[in-house]
């Protein structure tokens, strides 16, 4: 058996899918007959910025169909591969051998105004082609496995549920004191604090964070630090007026994009990591979080819920005074805090890139 591995993904995006197409890529690459387009993908460095001005938004999305529509197809012809895996939902809409997808949510079609809407548009025109040609798709919790069926109409039995992971030997307790130490002072870190880890994206719902540990401020007279890593978008400049609207600008740290190697010691160092979002495929921070000994509180949504098991606090997205009252609940109390470290603990430990990895390669073979 040939398969060809689509490894654009894994360079095109730093974090989300290109976080999960690194993982899988490099997986996938040590196995015999897997082949990962282009060669070179480890060497590409993606960008840390999620910032795209309208211009290159188009050029990108010219290059994308240019990739997926005719490169492709056209390696798949020349190489002779039996089957063609890319670990985002676009695949080709002819080609010889059989075609593997990988659909991590639907938030273009749930919330259309969450989204570019030149690639809004795009997505929903092309993506109910591609997942109808193709032979089977990758969905990457069972929240997304439901969507699928009940917006796109796609046959239960042609999904396969494939789990996140996440890599075990960056994400764990760390009990070096010294490095735990560096860290803080590396980014000038309050001793005690509120992680946020994500693009700065609208359906994140940082805001409604923003806005319950204002609450906190002038309701209960707790003044706690918030502290953002995260690659800036188009959205930042909306988040940046509501921190000037609450008057928050001493409470919180931004720090943009985040080296892989400097995430862990946040993790570990943070008090605890908040994840308020509205629309979500799987939950990759937090499962990290959890991987590292953090307390997490999160929304209700989407796959959160079978990401967090019985370890986290989970809320609605949009209830501010909810969020307020488990935040401060975490900071509080101590026993609290410990007993979420340990059940995130357990709960992370139901997840990796091998099994991820395995059940793409089962999938493959099997069709």
């Amino acid at each position: 058996m040939r398969v060809l591995v689509d490894a654009r993904e894994s360079y095109r995006n730093k974090t989300g899918i290109g976080t999960v197409a690194r993982n899988l890529c490099l997986r996938l690459g040590r196995q015999s007959g897997y082949v990962c387009l282009p060669a070179d993908y480890q060497l590409r460095e993606p960008a840390s910025s999620l910032y795209r001005s309208l211009p290159r938004l188009l050029l990108n999305l010219v290059r994308h169909v240019l990739w997926k529509q005719l490169y492709l197809p056209a390696k798949m012809l020349t190489t002779g591969a039996h089957v063609l895996f890319c670990p985002d939902p676009v695949g080709p809409l002819w080609t010889q051998g059989k075609v593997v997808v990988t659909v991590h949510d639907l938030i273009f079609f749930r919330y259309p105004k969450e989204v570019n809407r030149w690639w809004g548009l795009y997505w929903r025109t092309v993506l109910p082609l591609c997942l109808r040609r193709a032979d089977s798709i990758i969905a990457i919790s069972e929240a997304t496995k439901q969507q699928l069926n009940s917006i796109l109409g796609i046959r239960q039995e042609k999904v396969t549920v494939a789990y996140d992971g996440y890599d075990s030997q960056l994400f764990y307790r760390i009990a070096d004191i010294e490095a735990l130490r560096f860290v803080h002072a590396k980014y000038k870190l309050p001793e005690r604090f509120i992680l946020f880890v994500g693009s700065i994206e609208r359906r994140r719902n940082i805001e409604t964070l923003l806005r319950a540990v204002a609450y906190l401020r002038d309701k209960q007279g707790l003044t706690l630090p918030i502290v953002i890593a995260g690659g800036r978008t188009n959205h930042a400049s909306h988040l940046e007026s509501v921190i000037l609207e609450q008057g928050l600008q001493d409470q919180v740290v931004w720090l943009g994009y985040v080296p892989d190697e400097d995430l862990p010691l946040l993790y570990n160092v943070a008090t605890m990591y908040v994840y308020p979002s509205i629309a979500e495929g799987f939950g990759l921070t937090m499962l990290e979080a959890m991987a590292c000994g953090c307390p997490v509180i999160c929304s209700n949504v989407d796959s959160l819920p079978e990401v967090a098991g019985e370890a986290c606090i989970l809320l609605s997205p949009t209830d501010t005074e909810g969020f307020a009252g488990a935040i401060r609940r975490v900071w509080m109390d101590t026993t609290l805090a410990q007993t979420m470290r340990e059940k995130g603990l357990a709960q992370a430990q139901r997840f990796s890139w091998e099994n991820m990895a395995e059940i793409v390669a089962h999938v493959c073979e099997e069709i």
